[in-house]
């Protein structure tokens, strides 16, 4: 029953005014069963997606453009992928056998100019600053969704607040951070991607370094 409803929502997201649908060649029908397998983990959050300036719609309009944008940097990765609806975010699950590189490289590569587009198209409140965190880390899926502590701390580095903070100060229009074991073991070692610098993640009971890249309105990087 899932795998059908996120069919008919996706069709209905691309959807073009003629009625056609967009080619759907990795929809999450058939998301691999996990049982606790090292997957790339991304979540994403909207800043200030409840604020009083949005209506409703604002926030409809939000939504649909960040599973869109999501599906565009992810589209053409050879295996299906799964997310998990997060209200004001998606969560990302991809399996392992996807190179957390590929993923990492489709991200820098789509989701700026992504970002940016619906950004010029849209009114004010309902556009896009977007929080982005990237994880690695044992996931297990059952018939209400995915679970792991590396989902967990996926969360609690979304939530920095010296992460949130960089944003604001660079009035960045997309913030990535990544864990430790990501940037360490993906990111430094790819070519053009020097520009991530460390940052602490203190939430809850959470106290552990990570690695962010501010993005500026251009989609360029802001530091």
């Amino acid at each position: 029953m899932l795998a059908i409803v996120e069919g008919q929502l996706y069709d209905r997201l691309t959807e073009d005014p003629a009625g056609r649908v967009s080619p759907a060649p990795h929809r999450a029908r058939s998301p691999q069963l996990l049982i606790g397998e090292n997957c790339t983990i991304i979540l994403s959050d909207v800043v200030g997606f409840g604020a009083r300036t949005r209506t409703d719609e604002d926030r409809r309009v939000i939504r649909e453009a960040l599973f869109s944008m999501t599906h565009i940097a992810l589209q053409d990765l050879p295996d299906v992928w799964s997310w998990d609806d997060r209200g004001d975010g998606l969560l990302t699950v991809v399996p392992p056998s996807v190179p957390t590189a590929d993923v990492i490289a489709h991200m820098h590569k789509e989701l700026p100019a992504a970002l940016e587009e619906h950004n010029r198209a849209h009114r004010d409140a309902a556009r896009i600053r977007l929080r982005v965190a990237i994880n690695v880390g044992p996931v297990a899926s059952d018939t209400m969704g995915v679970s792991g502590e590396a989902i967990i701390v996926t969360a609690r580095m979304v939530e920095a607040p010296r992460f949130k903070e960089a944003m604001d100060r660079a009035g960045a229009s997309l913030g990535v951070i990544a864990s430790t074991f990501v940037y360490d073991h993906v990111i430094r070692h790819e070519p053009g991607e020097k520009a991530y610098s460390q940052v602490r993640v203190d939430v809850k009971e959470s106290r552990l370094p990570a690695w962010m890249k501010l993005f500026g309105d251009d989609g360029h990087s802001a530091g």
